[in-house]
């Protein structure tokens, strides 16, 4: 149907998850945040790992 959920974990510490349910096109939307949590990264020169898919 084009449609999924997408959890997003963190090391934010008062919102460790996220939960969005319902949301368009999900693989794309999770591969672009991926992407984006990367960029963001580099740019302030941290180093993090990803665990499980990405």
């Amino acid at each position: 149907m084009g449609f999924g959920t997408l959890v997003v974990e963190s090391s934010d510490v008062n919102h460790p998850r996220w939960t969005l349910r319902g949301m368009p096109d999900v693989e794309v939307l999770r591969e672009w945040m991926n992407l984006a949590a990367i960029a963001r990264r580099d740019a302030k020169g941290i180093r993090e790992v990803n665990m499980g898919r990405v």
